[in-house]
């Protein structure tokens, strides 16, 4: 219902979730809040509740977010996404192949059976 919104908060906030090892409930928790309970997840004290109720340090990667490390790997890391063509999420490569989109998974399963 917000879309769109301002995501950098969140992507720092995954780069973030990595450094402190808990990047799949990091994910986990976006997504539920965004995608299925429709929160405005560009509004700091929305994200730092979701991560939170999700049983995360909102906190410590609040702190990670605002770290110039982390600003400048999700820039490195953006850039090279970029250049390889992508240009949202979810976005999949196997091998040079890429796909774009949920409804494209079946596409990665069908191609990995395959194999």
């Amino acid at each position: 219902p917000h879309f769109p919104i301002n995501t950098l908060r969140l992507m720092r906030g995954l780069v973030g979730a990595q450094h402190l090892g808990i990047e799949r409930p990091y994910i986990d928790a976006v997504q539920k809040a965004m995608w299925s309970d429709g929160l405005k997840m560009d509004d700091e004290s929305v994200i730092s509740g979701a991560l939170t109720a999700a049983g995360l340090d909102a906190a410590a990667i609040a702190a990670k977010v605002q770290d110039e490390h982390v600003k400048a790997e999700l820039m490195a890391s953006t850039e090279a996404a970029v250049a390889r063509g992508a240009f949202g999420i979810p976005t999949v490569y196997v091998g040079k192949e890429m796909f774009f989109g949920k409804e494209r998974l079946y596409q990665i399963d069908d191609l990995l059976a395959g194999l």
